[in-house]
């Protein structure tokens, strides 16, 4: 295969890969100041695919890139175990323990590609190396379906309900193709020849996957079970105007700046009673409770000054404590599970 047919190849690839959204996703990331977990391990997953694809149409041609290629794609199973976590958990975080599986299965596959290389026969450490890089990637294949029906199980949308069960059914396509079917040692007529072009096309359905789920993700933030909405009660059984008494003590007051601020303090300040209130809050104005009133308010504050040019250079800390929250911990959390991203990142992306 000649180097115009294999460059042109890449480049057809590069296009499908833009035709999927991957370069909307790009721009994210170089907005984030620090990307995120389902970013990060999208980049590591297509990284690691795209070597796999590029190394069959290579094969044959240059050596020591081959080599390159052989390793950045020996751990993609685990980069796609990481992308199914963040995926698939509300308000994703870095967590060690997965990276750490990850890292190890990465060092066995590669310790067996290097012995092989150098031409290390079945020794016992090979072999129980071997075997439990098997055990261990055949683990991840098995957790990475596990992320997407726990999601499932989760009380949510509908479309977030039919995005798992469509992320399920592509991943259990690929898995009997990629691995059952082409990986596998099933004695089949006439696809041993076809295994090496079977795994490559399954990884660039993966690759696309990959990306357009990525992408749903990244416009539809999975928010946790306290802070996603929730259904307001039917609008009765409350006053109008003390309704109205508590949007003008937010609103023109700002009592929501008051970091102690509680139900019953913003009671007595209106002499109304405390049911009173609360019931207004819930039914009134559809909010679940006090503080997602408070919530609401501070966050707003908080956007509108983090998009201020003027106060760039203000510490989000600062902004945080103004605004109304005790801490800067809540803040984060609350303004992620509101916005879909850090406030950080707001910042970053509403200044540039």
């Amino acid at each position: 295969m000649s180097q115009n047919v294999i460059a042109s190849r890449v480049t057809g690839f590069a296009d499908v890969l833009r035709l999927t959204g991957s370069e909307d996703i790009w721009a994210r990331l170089q907005r984030q100041p620090k990307p995120s977990p389902v970013l990060l391990y999208w980049v590591l997953f297509s990284a690691s695919a795209s070597m796999a694809i590029i190394h069959f149409f290579i094969e044959g041609h240059w050596a020591a890139l081959e080599t390159v290629l052989a390793f950045g794609s020996c751990v993609t199973c685990g980069f796609g175990w990481l992308l199914s976590r963040s995926l698939f958990r509300p308000e994703p975080q870095y967590e060690a323990w997965p990276i750490a599986l990850v890292a190890v299965l990465f060092l066995m596959v590669a310790t067996l590609q290097t012995a092989n290389m150098v031409g290390v026969d079945g020794g016992p450490l090979v072999k129980i190396t071997g075997s439990l890089a098997s055990l261990l990637s055949s683990a991840v294949l098995v957790l990475t379906s596990l992320e997407a029906i726990e999601g499932a199980s989760r009380r949510t949308t509908g479309d977030e309900r039919r995005f798992q069960f469509a992320f399920l059914a592509g991943y259990g396509a690929l898995l009997s193709g990629g691995v059952i079917l082409f990986r596998s040692s099933l004695d089949i007529p006439g696809l041993e020849n076809w295994k090496d072009a079977g795994q490559t096309f399954c990884a660039g359905l993966a690759l696309i996957g990959a990306a357009a789920a990525t992408r749903y993700r990244l416009k539809h933030p999975l928010l946790s079970p306290d802070s996603r909405p929730k259904r307001s009660t039917p609008m009765h059984d409350f006053d109008p105007l003390l309704r109205d008494r508590i949007a003008a003590a937010m609103v023109g007051q700002r009592a929501f700046l008051e970091a102690d601020l509680k139900v019953a303090d913003l009671a007595a300040r209106l002499g109304a009673p405390e049911y009173k209130v609360s019931q207004c809050i819930t039914s009134g104005m559809g909010f679940a409770n006090f503080n997602q009133l408070l919530n609401h308010h501070r966050i707003e504050e908080a956007k509108r000054r983090l998009s201020d040019r003027a106060e760039s250079k203000v510490p989000i800390l600062t902004i945080a404590l103004e605004s109304g929250f005790g801490s800067v911990g809540p803040f984060n959390r609350a303004f992620k599970a509101r916005v879909g991203m850090t406030p950080g990142a707001f910042r970053s992306s509403a200044l540039s």
